[in-house]
């Protein structure tokens, strides 16, 4: 669902066909539209069907439908023994969009990780200092690296130490030096966003 300019009733028919999509001024033709045909072919070659309602100037939402079978309990592989490790520890995620605040709270605690959001990283030193008074330090911090006021290398900076915890850094933005940097500070880990599943689990473990 999206709140963009939406899409004129006569291109309906044709917004799944191949190299149709919206043109930047709000105009509608030929040019690069290949992700919603290849969404469309995905979800009919696994038997489901695809299909948009719009409102130009409202935005747009897409529907799919699946048919899946039903997994019968018990038949859930157990985790592996790296993963259950994982369980209980405590996690802080610093990153001023919510969004990205939100994604990575729903999964490390998939991975059944205690976590805990900061917005900025004035909040994230505040919470560190707490928890640690408390007597419940977090075992890891997730870094945003571009963050207006402390970023994540000044947080990095300001956390440093032999109780420190273990700090990854997620970055949208790299320059030159910036894995020496890391290094310097103590960061175990420097991903670039949009980080994998299978790469942060690789991480944090």
């Amino acid at each position: 669902e999206d709140t963009g300019p939406g899409i004129p009733e006569q291109a309906l028919a044709k917004i799944f066909k191949r190299f149709y999509s919206e043109r930047p001024v709000g105009q509608f033709g030929e040019h690069s539209g290949l992700g919603l045909a290849i969404s469309k072919q995905l979800v009919e070659l696994m038997g489901g069907s695809m299909w948009v309602q719009s409102a130009v100037g409202v935005g747009s939402v897409f529907h799919f439908t699946l048919a899946c079978a039903e997994q019968a309990p018990g038949e859930a592989p157990a985790p592996p023994a790296e993963l259950a490790a994982l369980a209980g520890r405590r996690v802080l995620v610093v990153d001023d969009n919510a969004t990205n605040r939100r994604i990575l709270e729903d999964l490390l605690r998939r991975w059944k990780l205690r976590t805990t959001t900061a917005e900025n990283g004035l909040v994230a030193l505040h919470v560190v200092t707490e928890a640690r008074a408390a007597g419940a330090p977090f075992d890891l911090v997730l870094l945003d690296g571009v963050m207006p006021g402390l970023d994540g290398y000044a947080v990095a900076e300001r956390l440093a130490g032999a109780d420190a915890p273990a700090l990854v850094l997620l970055t949208s933005s790299t320059q030159v030096g910036d894995a020496a940097r890391c290094r310097a500070l103590g960061v175990r880990a420097h991903l670039m966003k949009p980080v994998k599943q299978d790469e942060l689990l690789r991480a944090i473990l």
